[in-house]
């Protein structure tokens, strides 16, 4: 097509009867200064079997499969489909009632004239706090393949064993949340107000309509160490110090609460820990880890950038837990099932779909934290990694603030010794940056206004299956 001007286009590939055209039927086409090359391949449609095997275990396990034109079946337990169409199928099971599972919920294939077979695994549901979801120990392929839109020299593709259930907040943590257990760590002397005595010099700021030097801000401060680490940035989140009656305040309280540090996110799991009669997660001086590793620790934590990842595929290896990138800038038809992206501003936690593991906003929304920093990935498997942030103790300088906010999310930032993981893109964000494997990072001591976190637990092995 040599008249098109430089844009954004769709082709369709149209159907022949007798022929499964090429998928996805639709694809998106950037047209620019140099020709672009699109291809696919129709191949004869022939008779073809697709075989479902149920869980014998887990009876009353529901199932839907999909074909490319349009066919929808639904049935329950174990089936062999003989001489459908050729072609793109795609499956979703439910579990049944007491169950969870342990595989992919959604699954795909691709048949001519042989057999697709689709499996489903299940475990015995789990006991476990309101709010919070099972994910058990597994092995899977972190980072992403060559081929996935949109994907960063960082990402190698490797394999990862987890080696312990734990259960993670199916939902990011919520500005009220954060404010109540704050205002609860505050009466219990845990944290404390605290001015951040930065240089006169410094940037002045506007908090509530008055214009204040940056000095003389009070804000949320660390009181189970000994040094001076404040949690919460007085300006950059959707949390308000109000010193008056000694507690946080949100317009939007059930978006995901950011504005806190790493610091302010692992302290916050610390409070659970408090309030939950558990052992701290963190020692407060060094904050690192009060177990042998993160996996390690009894009470509530950050999750490791293995686990969060583990947890957001979802059994899943496409770029996100609802399928594969289809436009890797804006309007994904597949992320927009589960996620915002390319939006104005975050929205009220759990207002997408949940993953098949039953977690919102894992891909979109708010970038949260994870414990690890920022390193290369190993060229073989591992088992539950973890990377140590390398100047731990620099990070808890609260002079901090008097340097300029470091480079946006994605960037050269998360290879910095003070950088934090950062996982999962925002709601201002393109779809790629959403992916299940994108990696970003952020210095651990500064905050974000769409950076938030959610917790994990490693469950005894007498809690997970």
């Amino acid at each position: 097509f040599g008249n098109l001007a430089p844009g954004a286009y769709e082709l369709t590939w149209s159907a022949v009867e007798g022929w499964v055209r090429p998928w996805p039927h639709t694809v998106a086409v950037e047209v620019g200064e140099e020709p672009a090359m699109i291809s696919g391949e129709y191949r004869e449609n022939v008779p073809s079997t697709v075989v479902l095997e149920g869980d014998a275990d887990a009876a009353g396990a529901a199932w839907t499969l999909r074909g490319s034109e349009g066919l929808v079946l639904q049935g329950v337990g174990t089936a062999v489909l003989a001489d459908v169409d050729a072609g793109r199928y795609e499956i979703t099971w439910s579990a049944p009632a007491g169950w969870l599972n342990t595989g992919p919920t959604r699954q795909a294939g691709t048949v001519f004239g042989d057999e697709l077979t689709f499996s489903a695994g299940f475990v015995v549901d789990v006991d476990l706090p309101a709010g919070f979801e099972y994910v058990p120990a597994g092995t899977f392929s972190m980072g992403s393949p060559a081929d996935e839109w949109g994907r960063q020299s960082d990402e190698d593709a490797h394999e990862v064993t987890l080696t312990n259930d734990y259960m993670i907040a199916a939902r990011e943590v919520t500005a009220l949340s954060y404010a109540n257990l704050a205002a609860w760590a505050l009466d219990q002397g845990h944290a404390r107000w605290d001015s951040l005595f930065l240089n006169p010099d410094t940037t002045f700021f506007t908090v509530d309509s008055f214009t204040v030097r940056m000095d003389t801000i009070v804000t949320l401060f660390d009181n189970l160490g000994s040094g001076r680490v404040p949690l919460l940035h007085p300006t950059l989140g959707n949390l308000t110090v109000r010193t008056v009656v000694d507690s946080l305040a949100t317009a939007v309280p059930s978006q995901p609460a950011t504005g806190m540090n790493w610091f302010g996110a692992a302290a916050y799991c610390d409070w659970l820990n408090l309030q939950g009669g558990l052992a701290l997660a963190y020692d407060h001086d060094t904050w690192l880890p009060t177990g042998a590793d993160p996996y390690a620790v009894e009470g509530y934590r950050l999750p490791t950038e293995a686990e969060w990842e583990y947890a957001a595929r979802a059994g899943e290896t496409d770029a996100f837990s609802s399928g594969p990138v289809v436009n890797p800038i804006c309007d994904d038809p597949n992320l927009q099932l589960v996620g915002w992206h390319c939006d104005g501003a975050m929205h009220d936690v759990a207002r997408k779909l949940p993953s098949g593991w039953g977690l919102y906003d894992m891909h979109g929304n708010a970038w949260e934290w994870c414990a690890d920093g920022w390193d290369t990935y190993p060229e073989g498997p591992v088992t539950d990694p973890y990377v140590m942030r390398l100047d731990a103790q620099e990070l808890t300088r609260a002079t901090r603030w008097e340097q300029a906010p470091p480079a946006d999310l994605n960037l050269a930032a998360k290879v910095l010794p003070s950088a934090a993981i950062v996982r999962g893109g925002s709601a201002l964000d393109f779809a790629m940056m959403c992916r299940s494997a994108n990696r970003g990072g952020y210095d651990a001591f500064w905050a974000h206004g769409r950076l938030g976190f959610r917790p994990v637990r490693t469950l005894p092995p007498e809690e997970g299956r």
